[in-house]
């Protein structure tokens, strides 16, 4: 089949959820934190029921600094595998915990709290069997303790999303997509034609792919990005409509790339040998992380260094739904679907619109990755191949920012109506 892209016409204008299982580390000797504000008094060392001592200060002193989402496991919390979920704003933070037959929701304050720690209150369900008290936390890099009083020792949290920081532009490993890589600056796509090769407008993705309501809900955003088509022009016979066998979409943020969607099926009479792409793709990626038949996956982390081998795939989660974890980027085609027995009559060529459709999920610890799928003709040439890379740092800034603000606006629905209650005198 030849693929045709549909240049100037973009009709309709285009996770992390990641839960870290709490490491067997030695965190029984407490939670160490300072505080740089506020008058809480500190929590001095003191025996527990089973006499180890934990001493506990504050480490944290603005919410802005742990910004974001969190998952993990509380060691402790219910009975068999449990769940954490702690979503950082400016303002406050809110903590779900999940165990069978046990459900927490918690509110955090930046208020000083009793102990030293910040002040936290339940809400929602299940408040009689959840502890609480004074909350604490300590972030190292994308690791994140955490503890409420009178947990028996702190959960260690992973971060699923949050603020994207530019490190990942300078990181990025210098493979490239028909000669883009990653974290290149879209004006410098604008001029390129050397090989052949044409990119058209950038549209905003979310326009191309609009939010529609199906019968399970509200479908999933597409990524916050711009699209635009690197395209190899070609003419056929009978055909208006510009044709090429060889499109990639480029997906940028803030002017960066930070996703590479590529289709190419190519005719027989102009296709390489399956091996030759192979031996091409092992000379400037090296050996995959993952090789399995038709796929080859590279994955590197966030300082651009190839992760180690392993037959899965590192950079999958655990947990999350596919709104909290995943974002699907795409871009639209046009398909000449004609049969040779309709070429031999004569028939005008029959084109058809048709997309080129991928997901891409951040995941802890990984910060690019690069997946190619090919096939092969039965004579050992290629038939088609399928290439996705993209960082993974702008994606989970992209959830945040489709997340935050409902997440912010619940929080503070909670904090203001507790924090006036606390004041009122009852009348008895």
């Amino acid at each position: 089949m030849i693929r045709c892209t549909e240049i100037a016409k973009f009709s309709g204008s285009f996770g992390f959820l990641l839960y870290a299982v709490m490491s067997n580390s030695a965190l029984a000797e407490g939670l160490v934190m300072k505080r740089s504000w506020g008058n809480a008094p500190q929590k001095q060392a003191t025996p527990d029921e089973t006499g180890a001592v934990s001493g506990i200060t504050n480490e944290i002193a603005d919410f802005r600094e742990i910004e974001g989402e969190w998952a993990g496991s509380v060691p402790g919390f219910g009975v068999g595998q449990s769940t954490a979920v702690l979503s950082a704003t400016d303002i406050g933070i809110q903590l779900v915990l999940r165990a069978p037959a046990k459900h927490c929701e918690i509110i955090v304050t930046p208020e000083p709290g009793v102990s030293g720690g910040f002040a936290a209150f339940l809400f929602g369900m299940s408040r009689k069997e959840c502890e609480i008290g004074d909350f604490f936390a300590r972030r190292s890099g994308d690791k994140l303790l955490v503890q409420i009083e009178g947990w028996k020792q702190p959960a260690e949290l992973t971060r699923m999303n949050g603020p994207a920081s530019e490190d990942w532009i300078r990181s990025a490993p210098p493979a490239t997509v028909r000669g883009i890589a990653l974290g290149d600056a879209v004006d410098s796509l604008k001029n390129r034609g050397d090989d052949g090769g044409h990119v058209g407008v950038f549209h905003s993705l979310r326009r191309v792919y609009p939010q529609r309501i199906g019968m399970m809900g509200i479908s999933d955003p597409y990524l916050d990005a711009d699209v635009a088509v690197l395209d190899y022009p070609m003419n056929v016979a009978g055909v208006e409509e510009r044709i090429s066998i060889d499109n990639t979409g480029i997906f940028s943020i803030q002017g960066r790339v930070v996703a590479l969607l590529r289709e190419h099926a190519p005719p027989e009479n102009i296709a390489p040998r399956l091996e030759a792409v192979e031996e091409a793709l092992l000379a400037q990626l090296g050996e995959p992380t993952v090789k399995q038949r038709g796929q080859w996956a590279w994955y590197f982390n966030t300082a651009g260094e190839p992760l180690l081998k392993n037959r899965r795939t590192p950079c999958g989660n655990m947990f999350g739904t596919s709104s909290e974890t995943k974002r699907p980027i795409g871009f639209p085609y046009l398909e000449i679907n004609t049969s040779p027995v309709e070429i031999l009559r004569g028939l005008k060529p029959r084109i058809e619109r048709g997309n080129v459709l991928a997901t891409v999920e951040a995941a802890n610890g990984c910060g690019y990755s690069i997946v190619y799928t090919m096939t092969q003709t039965g004579n050992g040439l290629l038939d088609k191949l399928n290439v996705l890379a993209f960082a993974h740092e702008p994606v989970r800034g992209s959830i945040w920012n489709d997340r935050a603000f409902a997440i912010r606006a619940k929080v503070e629905h909670e904090i203001n109506p507790n924090e006036s209650s606390a004041s009122v005198t009852p009348k008895l």
